[in-house]
């Protein structure tokens, strides 16, 4: 599982026993991904759903494309 901590919350990318992943925000479902590169690229490009009761800037969190630069908690 990878973690990113932001000012609008806590991003998780985690596996999925059928082989592919989720990134949710806060608990909240933004898109399925067939792997955690997937998951990162797609946060990064601003191309995921956006959460319930929050307009979100993608651009302005910067999120990494890199999963080192993201907390690994392994899990």
């Amino acid at each position: 599982m990878f973690l990113l901590k932001t000012r609008v919350g806590t991003f998780v990318i985690c596996n999925h026993s059928d082989g592919g992943c989720e990134l949710t925000l806060d608990g909240e479902g933004l898109g399925k991904y067939q792997d955690q590169q997937e998951a990162a690229d797609a946060l990064a490009d601003g191309s995921v759903f956006q959460p319930r009761n929050q307009d979100i800037d993608f651009d302005e969190i910067e999120a990494p494309r890199n999963l080192a630069e993201w907390e690994y908690i392994y899990s």
